[in-house]
């Protein structure tokens, strides 16, 4: 309900060619699952992420555009992650690299974040109230939030009135749950 395009724990998925409009939560939302590419597609007017990945691994997000979101893209507790090519614009913000407490995956790694285009994420977050992402601050070009091992590459963050990039710990979120097997500080987070 309230998602465009759903998978949970498919393997081997291609995602391509898509327009996802206004479905409601999320526009492509990915749990749980392994070898999964998302590319070439378009998402707009989405509560929380035009593409989620949630939980998976070996997952490839390339070429897609997205606007009018709160987040454009998110990776959350997800590891060996690309997010490559995306023109990431007018959303509340960019690109989130998430760790979340409370979740069966405790950790996030090896995202790398290159050759995008994140820029002018500026909009009102609209987001659910009470959801982790209705807390993302307008204009964010990026977050990382408790994830480790991101890697920003030859990326073009521009416009974006509050901040290009945002690395921050768990306690930059009010009221965030605790989870004493989640690790709430980032580490090795590379700018490049």
């Amino acid at each position: 309900k309230a998602n465009g395009v759903t998978t949970q724990a498919a393997d081997n998925v291609t995602m391509r060619h898509l327009i996802v409009e206004n479905t409601g939560i999320y526009g492509i939302y990915l749990t749980l699952g392994r070898n999964v590419v998302v590319e070439d597609n378009v998402t707009f007017g989405i509560a929380d992420a035009g593409i989620y990945i949630g939980m998976c691994q070996h997952t490839d997000v390339r070429r897609n555009e997205l606007y009018d979101n709160v987040a454009g893209i998110e990776s959350e507790n997800s590891h060996d992650i690309l997010i490559e090519n995306n023109y990431v614009y007018r959303n509340t913000s960019g690109i989130l690299a998430f760790t979340l407490p409370e979740l069966p995956k405790k950790s996030s790694g090896n995202i790398i974040i290159r050759n995008n285009l994140i820029s002018n994420n500026n909009i009102m977050n609209f987001g659910a109230k009470g959801s982790i992402v209705a807390s993302v601050p307008p204009g964010s070009g990026a977050i990382v939030l408790a994830a480790d091992d991101v890697i920003f590459e030859n990326n073009i963050i521009r416009d974006n009135s509050l901040a290009g990039i945002i690395v921050a710990h768990h306690g930059a979120i009010p009221n965030m749950a605790k989870d004493p097997q989640v690790d709430p500080n980032p580490d090795r987070v590379k700018i490049l």
